[in-house]
């Protein structure tokens, strides 16, 4: 299994710590611009997936999301 990575603004990926008690949500700005982001930690942990009468439990290790959507304006600094 892979580990979850979060790309920053600057287009590199960066592993998330180790230590689930220092995972804080950060706010990143894109170098540049007025344009800034916030990501959250989501704890990783087990999944009960169901389909078709059959369920299993899955293991998803911690991630980071964004707070909200992306903004157009963060989404044209990479489209332009």
């Amino acid at each position: 299994m892979c580990a979850p990575f979060a790309a920053s603004a600057r287009g590199a990926a960066q592993a998330p710590p180790r230590d689930t008690a220092s995972i804080r949500p950060y706010q990143e700005r894109i170098s540049g611009t007025l344009v800034s982001f916030e990501m959250l930690p989501v704890p990783g942990g087990q999944v009960q997936l169901a389909a078709s009468g059959l369920s299993r439990h899955v293991a998803v290790g911690p991630l980071w999301m964004s707070k909200t959507e992306v903004t157009w304006d963060a989404y044209d600094v990479f489209v332009y």
